[in-house]
Parts: C-alpha cells; sequence; structure tokens
C-alpha cells in the first residue's frame, strides 16, 4: 500500500489505483482540523502493507469543520 496521507483525494486516488488492481475504496469525509480540506488523513491498510486485488481500503478526507461537526461517508 502506497502512503497517501497527505495527499489531496484526486492525487492519492491516482496513486493508490498505480498500485493496486481491482480497487475498493471507501472514502470517509471527516470535519477535522488534522489536515486542509481535501486532504488524505488517514488510510487503511497502513502505507507499506502488502494489499491483495479487491482488498477494501479506506481514506479518512478532511472537510472544513462545521458547528455541527456532522460527517459524510462515500463508498
Amino acid at each position: 500500500m502506497p502512503m497517501v496521507v497527505g495527499l489531496h483525494l484526486p492525487q492519492a486516488r491516482a496513486v493508490i489505483s498505480s498500485a493496486i488492481a481491482d480497487l475498493q475504496l471507501t472514502i470517509e469525509y471527516s470535519d477535522t482540523c488534522i489536515a486542509p480540506p481535501g486532504t488524505v488523513w488517514m488510510q487503511e491498510p497502513a502505507a507499506g502493507l502488502e494489499v491483495t486485488p479487491g482488498r477494501q481500503i479506506r481514506l479518512g478526507v478532511s472537510t472544513r469543520p462545521t458547528a455541527g461537526g456532522l460527517s459524510s461517508s462515500e463508498s
């Protein structure tokens, strides 16, 4: 699994797609100050681990913090 934490989502998708066949990607958007909006702040599995084709990959992507603190998810 390549390291994509710190990359903007489109760049992270491209990096992962070029390294892993049959990509199964779940993106979880979170209101957080950990990273700038649109930036990957969490990845699962961790960078450096071997990933088999078809393996589910989760990315946490930062959004702008809101008063309600709601988050959304995209599969």
